[in-house]
Protein backbone atom coordinates (compact mmCIF):
# COMPACT_ATOMS: atom_id res chain seq x y z
CA UNK A 1 0.00 0.00 0.00
CA UNK A 2 1.29 3.34 -0.83
CA UNK A 3 2.73 5.44 1.81
CA UNK A 4 -0.43 8.59 2.35
CA UNK A 5 1.10 12.21 3.07
CA UNK A 6 -0.69 14.71 5.38
CA UNK A 7 -2.01 17.37 3.91
CA UNK A 8 -0.80 20.86 5.54
CA UNK A 9 -3.68 22.90 5.58
CA UNK A 10 -5.64 20.38 7.31
CA UNK A 11 -2.98 20.03 9.70
CA UNK A 12 -2.88 24.25 10.64
CA UNK A 13 -6.70 24.25 11.12
CA UNK A 14 -6.50 21.03 13.25
CA UNK A 15 -3.86 22.42 15.69
CA UNK A 16 -6.09 26.03 15.52
CA UNK A 17 -8.77 23.79 16.70
CA UNK A 18 -10.65 24.38 13.49
CA UNK A 19 -11.13 20.64 11.99
CA UNK A 20 -13.04 17.61 13.50
CA UNK A 21 -10.20 16.13 13.95
CA UNK A 22 -9.31 18.70 16.78
CA UNK A 23 -11.19 16.80 19.67
CA UNK A 24 -8.93 13.83 18.88
CA UNK A 25 -6.03 15.74 20.07
CA UNK A 26 -7.50 16.64 23.38
CA UNK A 27 -9.74 13.40 24.03
CA UNK A 28 -8.23 10.98 22.11
CA UNK A 29 -11.43 10.00 20.63
CA UNK A 30 -12.63 9.69 16.85
CA UNK A 31 -9.14 8.55 15.43
CA UNK A 32 -10.41 5.44 13.53
CA UNK A 33 -13.66 7.38 12.36
CA UNK A 34 -11.25 10.19 10.38
CA UNK A 35 -10.61 10.05 6.97
CA UNK A 36 -7.49 8.56 5.94
CA UNK A 37 -6.05 11.72 5.05
CA UNK A 38 -7.11 13.20 8.31
CA UNK A 39 -5.97 10.84 10.38
CA UNK A 40 -2.76 11.08 8.89
CA UNK A 41 -2.89 14.87 9.06
CA UNK A 42 -4.09 14.18 12.84
CA UNK A 43 -0.93 12.27 13.32
CA UNK A 44 1.21 15.50 12.57
CA UNK A 45 -0.54 17.85 14.39
CA UNK A 46 0.09 15.87 17.52
CA UNK A 47 3.69 15.80 16.30
CA UNK A 48 3.61 19.75 16.15
CA UNK A 49 2.22 19.59 19.01
CA UNK A 50 4.58 17.40 20.77
CA UNK A 51 1.80 15.46 21.97
CA UNK A 52 3.34 12.47 22.71
CA UNK A 53 0.90 10.69 24.67
CA UNK A 54 -2.00 10.75 21.31
CA UNK A 55 1.09 9.59 19.30
CA UNK A 56 1.88 6.23 21.58
CA UNK A 57 -2.08 5.58 21.70
CA UNK A 58 -2.47 5.94 17.71
CA UNK A 59 0.46 3.85 17.29
CA UNK A 60 -0.71 0.99 19.85
CA UNK A 61 -4.50 1.36 18.93
CA UNK A 62 -5.23 3.04 15.27
CA UNK A 63 -7.21 0.81 13.41
CA UNK A 64 -5.49 1.50 9.77
CA UNK A 65 -1.97 0.02 9.89
CA UNK A 66 -0.41 3.55 7.70
CA UNK A 67 -1.78 5.87 10.58
CA UNK A 68 0.18 3.53 13.25
CA UNK A 69 2.89 3.91 10.72
CA UNK A 70 2.95 7.67 10.64
CA UNK A 71 2.78 7.63 14.11
CA UNK A 72 5.57 5.78 14.82
CA UNK A 73 7.54 7.81 12.56
CA UNK A 74 6.67 10.93 13.82
CA UNK A 75 7.37 9.45 17.81
CA UNK A 76 10.48 8.31 16.35
CA UNK A 77 11.11 12.45 14.69
CA UNK A 78 10.74 13.80 18.33
CA UNK A 79 12.99 11.88 19.81
CA UNK A 80 15.40 12.43 16.99
CA UNK A 81 14.66 16.48 17.74
CA UNK A 82 15.85 15.93 21.68
CA UNK A 83 12.38 15.64 22.75
CA UNK A 84 11.78 13.26 25.62
CA UNK A 85 8.70 10.94 24.70
CA UNK A 86 7.50 8.63 27.75
CA UNK A 87 6.51 4.99 27.22
CA UNK A 88 2.33 5.65 27.50
CA UNK A 89 0.62 1.98 28.07
CA UNK A 90 -2.16 0.20 26.51
CA UNK A 91 -4.94 3.01 27.58
CA UNK A 92 -6.93 0.84 30.40
CA UNK A 93 -9.89 2.30 31.81
CA UNK A 94 -8.88 1.49 35.43
CA UNK A 95 -7.55 4.72 37.11
CA UNK A 96 -3.89 4.74 39.02
CA UNK A 97 -3.73 3.53 42.67
CA UNK A 98 -4.49 6.03 44.92
CA UNK A 99 -6.55 8.57 41.94
CA UNK A 100 -10.76 8.87 42.21
CA UNK A 101 -10.39 9.55 38.48
CA UNK A 102 -13.62 8.78 36.82
CA UNK A 103 -12.34 5.84 34.06
CA UNK A 104 -13.51 6.52 30.57
CA UNK A 105 -16.32 4.19 29.11
CA UNK A 106 -15.34 0.95 27.33
CA UNK A 107 -17.01 -1.06 24.81
CA UNK A 108 -16.44 -4.76 23.44
CA UNK A 109 -17.77 -5.79 19.89
CA UNK A 110 -18.12 -9.40 18.34
CA UNK A 111 -18.99 -11.61 15.36
CA UNK A 112 -22.61 -11.68 14.80
CA UNK A 113 -24.16 -14.87 15.64
CA UNK A 114 -25.61 -17.19 13.00
CA UNK A 115 -29.16 -14.72 12.66
CA UNK A 116 -27.46 -11.55 12.19
CA UNK A 117 -27.37 -10.09 15.85
CA UNK A 118 -23.49 -8.78 17.09
CA UNK A 119 -22.36 -9.26 20.70
CA UNK A 120 -21.45 -6.15 22.56
CA UNK A 121 -20.60 -5.23 26.39
CA UNK A 122 -20.46 -1.46 27.29
CA UNK A 123 -19.53 0.16 30.18
CA UNK A 124 -19.29 3.58 31.71
CA UNK A 125 -18.51 4.85 35.10
CA UNK A 126 -20.11 6.97 37.67
CA UNK A 127 -18.01 8.11 41.23
CA UNK A 128 -19.30 5.20 43.37
CA UNK A 129 -19.60 2.18 40.75
CA UNK A 130 -19.73 1.30 37.05
CA UNK A 131 -23.04 0.59 35.06
CA UNK A 132 -22.53 -2.13 32.21
CA UNK A 133 -25.19 -3.34 29.39
CA UNK A 134 -24.78 -6.20 27.50
CA UNK A 135 -26.02 -8.47 24.77
CA UNK A 136 -27.09 -9.10 20.66
CA UNK A 137 -27.97 -5.94 18.95
CA UNK A 138 -29.46 -6.03 15.17
CA UNK A 139 -31.02 -4.49 12.94
CA UNK A 140 -34.16 -7.07 12.59
CA UNK A 141 -35.47 -6.96 16.31
CA UNK A 142 -32.80 -4.13 17.71
CA UNK A 143 -31.59 -6.44 20.85
CA UNK A 144 -31.93 -9.80 22.05
CA UNK A 145 -30.48 -11.66 25.16
CA UNK A 146 -29.97 -8.37 26.92
CA UNK A 147 -28.18 -8.07 30.30
CA UNK A 148 -27.91 -4.96 32.49
CA UNK A 149 -26.13 -4.55 35.89
CA UNK A 150 -24.42 -1.83 38.32
CA UNK A 151 -20.69 -3.52 39.04
CA UNK A 152 -17.70 -2.25 40.75
CA UNK A 153 -14.58 -2.04 39.16
CA UNK A 154 -13.10 -5.46 40.01
CA UNK A 155 -16.48 -6.80 38.67
CA UNK A 156 -16.10 -4.83 35.41
CA UNK A 157 -12.55 -6.03 34.53
CA UNK A 158 -13.64 -9.94 35.52
CA UNK A 159 -17.02 -9.03 32.45
CA UNK A 160 -14.10 -7.24 29.91
CA UNK A 161 -11.65 -10.61 30.26
CA UNK A 162 -14.62 -12.92 29.93
CA UNK A 163 -15.51 -11.40 26.57
CA UNK A 164 -12.31 -11.07 25.36
CA UNK A 165 -11.06 -14.91 26.51
CA UNK A 166 -14.58 -16.90 26.63
CA UNK A 167 -17.02 -14.60 23.76
CA UNK A 168 -13.93 -13.45 21.18
CA UNK A 169 -14.58 -10.20 21.71
CA UNK A 170 -12.40 -7.49 20.45
CA UNK A 171 -12.23 -3.68 22.55
CA UNK A 172 -13.41 -0.92 19.93
CA UNK A 173 -13.56 2.79 21.03
CA UNK A 174 -16.66 3.32 23.43
CA UNK A 175 -18.13 5.75 20.49
CA UNK A 176 -17.60 2.68 17.73
CA UNK A 177 -19.62 0.59 19.72
CA UNK A 178 -22.51 2.90 20.54
CA UNK A 179 -22.56 3.74 17.17
CA UNK A 180 -23.74 0.34 15.82
CA UNK A 181 -25.91 -0.56 18.77
CA UNK A 182 -27.57 2.85 18.30
CA UNK A 183 -28.24 2.10 14.49
CA UNK A 184 -29.82 -1.63 15.11
CA UNK A 185 -32.35 0.14 17.62
CA UNK A 186 -33.21 3.00 15.33
CA UNK A 187 -33.86 0.55 12.34
CA UNK A 188 -35.60 -1.75 14.57
CA UNK A 189 -37.53 0.80 15.99
CA UNK A 190 -37.33 -1.47 18.86
CA UNK A 191 -36.64 1.22 21.54
CA UNK A 192 -33.59 0.45 23.89
CA UNK A 193 -33.02 -2.28 26.62
CA UNK A 194 -33.79 -2.09 30.27
CA UNK A 195 -30.82 -0.31 31.97
CA UNK A 196 -29.51 0.99 28.49
CA UNK A 197 -30.49 4.87 29.04
CA UNK A 198 -29.06 4.50 32.51
CA UNK A 199 -25.60 3.22 31.44
CA UNK A 200 -25.47 6.08 28.93
CA UNK A 201 -26.09 8.73 31.71
CA UNK A 202 -22.57 8.24 32.57
CA UNK A 203 -20.96 8.33 29.11
CA UNK A 204 -19.50 12.35 28.67
CA UNK A 205 -21.66 14.14 25.86
CA UNK A 206 -18.65 14.08 23.47
CA UNK A 207 -18.25 10.68 23.23
CA UNK A 208 -22.41 10.42 22.50
CA UNK A 209 -21.69 13.41 19.46
CA UNK A 210 -18.65 11.42 18.52
CA UNK A 211 -21.00 7.81 18.03
CA UNK A 212 -23.81 9.97 16.19
CA UNK A 213 -21.86 12.30 13.98
CA UNK A 214 -18.78 10.12 13.11
CA UNK A 215 -18.95 6.91 10.39
CA UNK A 216 -16.81 4.06 11.69
CA UNK A 217 -16.90 2.89 8.23
CA UNK A 218 -15.64 6.27 6.74
CA UNK A 219 -13.70 5.61 3.86
CA UNK A 220 -15.08 2.39 2.75
CA UNK A 221 -16.40 1.68 -0.50
CA UNK A 222 -19.87 2.72 -1.26
CA UNK A 223 -20.46 1.72 -4.86
CA UNK A 224 -20.49 -2.49 -5.09
CA UNK A 225 -18.47 -4.68 -6.52
CA UNK A 226 -19.76 -7.60 -8.03
CA UNK A 227 -16.13 -9.21 -8.17
CA UNK A 228 -15.45 -8.59 -4.79
CA UNK A 229 -18.92 -9.91 -3.42
CA UNK A 230 -18.10 -13.26 -4.79
CA UNK A 231 -14.47 -13.56 -2.71
CA UNK A 232 -16.27 -15.35 -0.18
CA UNK A 233 -13.18 -17.55 0.52
CA UNK A 234 -12.21 -15.45 3.53
CA UNK A 235 -15.34 -14.97 4.83
CA UNK A 236 -16.74 -17.88 4.82
CA UNK A 237 -13.73 -19.77 6.34
CA UNK A 238 -14.96 -21.05 10.01
CA UNK A 239 -11.95 -19.57 11.69
CA UNK A 240 -13.14 -16.27 11.11
CA UNK A 241 -16.24 -17.07 12.96
CA UNK A 242 -19.29 -15.82 11.00
CA UNK A 243 -22.10 -18.26 10.07
CA UNK A 244 -25.70 -18.03 8.59
CA UNK A 245 -28.14 -20.15 10.33
CA UNK A 246 -31.40 -21.08 8.40
CA UNK A 247 -34.96 -20.42 9.95
CA UNK A 248 -36.88 -23.50 10.63
CA UNK A 249 -39.07 -22.81 8.01
CA UNK A 250 -36.84 -22.26 5.07
CA UNK A 251 -35.02 -25.35 6.59
CA UNK A 252 -37.50 -27.29 6.09
CA UNK A 253 -38.79 -26.37 2.83
CA UNK A 254 -35.55 -26.50 1.32
CA UNK A 255 -34.53 -30.25 2.55
CA UNK A 256 -37.94 -31.38 1.61
CA UNK A 257 -37.07 -30.27 -1.79
CA UNK A 258 -33.39 -30.98 -1.78
CA UNK A 259 -34.72 -34.58 -0.66
CA UNK A 260 -37.77 -34.47 -3.56
CA UNK A 261 -34.50 -33.90 -6.04
CA UNK A 262 -32.86 -36.83 -4.71
CA UNK A 263 -35.48 -39.46 -4.78
CA UNK A 264 -37.30 -38.16 -7.60
CA UNK A 265 -37.63 -41.02 -10.46
CA UNK A 266 -38.66 -38.17 -12.84
CA UNK A 267 -35.09 -36.84 -12.84
CA UNK A 268 -33.03 -39.30 -15.47
CA UNK A 269 -29.35 -38.39 -14.58
CA UNK A 270 -27.03 -36.94 -12.16
CA UNK A 271 -27.05 -33.39 -13.55
CA UNK A 272 -30.28 -33.20 -13.69
CA UNK A 273 -30.92 -33.66 -10.01
CA UNK A 274 -28.23 -31.35 -9.33
CA UNK A 275 -30.16 -28.57 -11.58
CA UNK A 276 -33.10 -29.19 -9.46
CA UNK A 277 -31.76 -28.97 -6.50
CA UNK A 278 -30.00 -26.03 -7.58
CA UNK A 279 -33.42 -24.20 -8.04
CA UNK A 280 -34.69 -25.49 -4.53
CA UNK A 281 -31.29 -23.77 -2.96
CA UNK A 282 -32.25 -20.09 -5.15
CA UNK A 283 -35.51 -20.53 -3.59
CA UNK A 284 -34.86 -20.70 -0.31
CA UNK A 285 -31.61 -17.90 -0.02
CA UNK A 286 -34.67 -15.61 -1.96
CA UNK A 287 -37.17 -16.72 0.69
CA UNK A 288 -34.33 -16.38 3.88
CA UNK A 289 -34.02 -12.70 2.86
CA UNK A 290 -36.92 -11.23 3.99
CA UNK A 291 -37.03 -7.45 5.61
CA UNK A 292 -35.95 -8.40 9.06
CA UNK A 293 -33.31 -10.33 7.74
CA UNK A 294 -31.72 -8.50 5.41
CA UNK A 295 -31.42 -5.50 7.81
CA UNK A 296 -30.10 -7.84 10.59
CA UNK A 297 -27.19 -9.13 8.44
CA UNK A 298 -26.72 -5.83 6.18
CA UNK A 299 -25.67 -4.08 9.83
CA UNK A 300 -23.90 -7.28 10.90
CA UNK A 301 -21.75 -7.21 7.36
CA UNK A 302 -21.02 -3.60 8.63
CA UNK A 303 -19.64 -4.74 11.83
CA UNK A 304 -17.87 -7.45 10.12
CA UNK A 305 -15.94 -5.13 8.06
CA UNK A 306 -15.40 -2.72 10.70
CA UNK A 307 -13.66 -5.55 13.10
CA UNK A 308 -12.02 -7.10 10.00
CA UNK A 309 -10.29 -3.71 8.86
CA UNK A 310 -9.38 -3.19 12.54
CA UNK A 311 -7.67 -6.68 12.70
CA UNK A 312 -6.35 -6.02 9.42
CA UNK A 313 -8.11 -8.75 7.96
CA UNK A 314 -8.37 -6.93 3.88
CA UNK A 315 -10.05 -10.38 2.56
CA UNK A 316 -12.94 -10.78 5.07
CA UNK A 317 -13.25 -6.85 5.33
CA UNK A 318 -13.81 -6.34 1.62
CA UNK A 319 -16.34 -9.09 1.21
CA UNK A 320 -18.39 -7.79 4.07
CA UNK A 321 -18.48 -4.46 3.00
CA UNK A 322 -19.46 -5.47 -0.48
CA UNK A 323 -21.57 -7.78 0.61
CA UNK A 324 -23.92 -5.10 2.93
CA UNK A 325 -23.41 -3.25 0.48
CA UNK A 326 -25.61 -5.78 -2.06
CA UNK A 327 -27.92 -6.66 0.85
CA UNK A 328 -28.69 -3.18 1.30
CA UNK A 329 -29.29 -2.59 -2.77
CA UNK A 330 -32.21 -5.34 -2.55
CA UNK A 331 -30.58 -8.06 -4.12
CA UNK A 332 -32.18 -11.04 -4.35
CA UNK A 333 -30.84 -14.06 -1.97
CA UNK A 334 -29.61 -16.21 -4.76
CA UNK A 335 -27.31 -13.50 -6.49
CA UNK A 336 -25.55 -12.46 -2.83
CA UNK A 337 -22.85 -15.46 -2.35
CA UNK A 338 -22.56 -15.73 1.36
CA UNK A 339 -26.54 -16.02 1.24
CA UNK A 340 -26.85 -18.77 -1.19
CA UNK A 341 -23.32 -20.14 -0.35
CA UNK A 342 -24.88 -20.89 3.58
CA UNK A 343 -27.92 -22.15 2.27
CA UNK A 344 -26.49 -24.47 -0.10
CA UNK A 345 -24.12 -25.72 2.40
CA UNK A 346 -26.10 -26.57 5.42
CA UNK A 347 -29.25 -28.25 2.63
CA UNK A 348 -26.54 -30.60 1.26
CA UNK A 349 -24.93 -30.96 5.14
CA UNK A 350 -29.04 -32.13 6.35
CA UNK A 351 -29.22 -34.40 2.83
CA UNK A 352 -26.21 -35.63 3.81
CA UNK A 353 -26.78 -37.03 7.55
CA UNK A 354 -30.08 -38.25 6.14
CA UNK A 355 -28.57 -40.70 3.83
CA UNK A 356 -26.15 -41.81 6.16
CA UNK A 357 -28.46 -42.29 8.56
CA UNK A 358 -30.74 -44.24 6.43
CA UNK A 359 -34.13 -42.68 6.38
CA UNK A 360 -34.10 -42.07 10.31
CA UNK A 361 -32.89 -44.69 11.88
CA UNK A 362 -32.11 -43.72 15.32
CA UNK A 363 -29.51 -40.70 15.08
CA UNK A 364 -31.24 -37.23 16.74
CA UNK A 365 -31.56 -33.84 15.11
CA UNK A 366 -29.11 -31.71 13.41
CA UNK A 367 -28.60 -28.96 15.40
CA UNK A 368 -28.50 -26.44 11.65
CA UNK A 369 -27.30 -23.39 14.15
CA UNK A 370 -23.72 -23.72 13.44
CA UNK A 371 -21.00 -22.00 15.67
CA UNK A 372 -24.29 -20.25 17.36
CA UNK A 373 -22.89 -17.47 20.68
CA UNK A 374 -24.13 -17.62 24.18
CA UNK A 375 -25.84 -15.09 24.91
CA UNK A 376 -23.55 -12.58 27.26
CA UNK A 377 -24.92 -12.81 31.10
CA UNK A 378 -23.23 -10.10 33.21
CA UNK A 379 -22.31 -11.66 37.08
CA UNK A 380 -23.70 -10.37 40.08
CA UNK A 381 -27.08 -10.41 38.66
Amino acid sequence: MAKMKFDAATVEAILAEEHPASAWLSTGEGLDSLDLRDAISAIEAARRAENSTRLQEARKGAAHKLVRKAAGTAIHRLKASGISVDAVATQQWTPRAGLDEIPAPVAQLGMPDPHGYFPFIMIAFGKEEGCASAGLAGGGQGFTDTDHAHVGRKSAREILQHGRTQQGLQEVPFHVALHFVLKAFDEASSGKPKGFDHMLASVPDGVQNSARLLDPLEGQPTALDRDALFEIDALMDPRGGVYLALGETDMEAGFVGVMDALTSKLEFDDESRKQRISVVIDDVADALLNDVTRRSWALAMDVVTYLATRREDDAVAKCARHTALALRAEMAGRDIPFIREWVDTQLHHAAENMAQMGALSEGGEADSEVGKKSPIILPGQ
